[in-house]
């Protein structure tokens, strides 16, 4: 993924920093987050899916008007498991953390 949407800081990232393909990435114990610019969208999403296929990993398309979250068969092909009943429109970001104390939140 970083040969074709390289790393937009941290070791792997390039020399020059203002390429188009410039991705951010977010790595956790059981995620992979990537963030691509517009300009991209539909070439990231065509990667994201044949890598996640590839590697038999599931992928939740949070930019998705539908929401799709796909997961790997029995024979490794994606399949979308879950969908909105609608699209989602106007929906907002909540964060979530677990044992941090959020600045304002309430004490109950």
């Amino acid at each position: 993924m970083v040969k074709d949407f390289p790393a937009m800081n941290g070791p792997l990232a390039p020399e020059l920093p203002d390429d188009e393909t410039l991705t951010g990435y977010s790595i956790g114990k059981a995620f992979i987050y990537a963030d691509f610019r517009w300009s991209k969208a539909q070439q990231a999403y065509e990667a994201t899916l044949r890598l996640a296929e590839k590697h038999r990993l599931g992928f939740y398309d949070v930019s998705s008007e539908w929401g799709e979250l796909w997961l790997p068969d029995r024979l490794g092909k994606l399949v979308v498991v879950h969908t909105e009943s609608k699209p989602i429109t106007g929906y907002r970001v909540i964060p979530i953390a677990f044992g941090i104390k959020i600045p304002g939140e309430d004490e109950n």
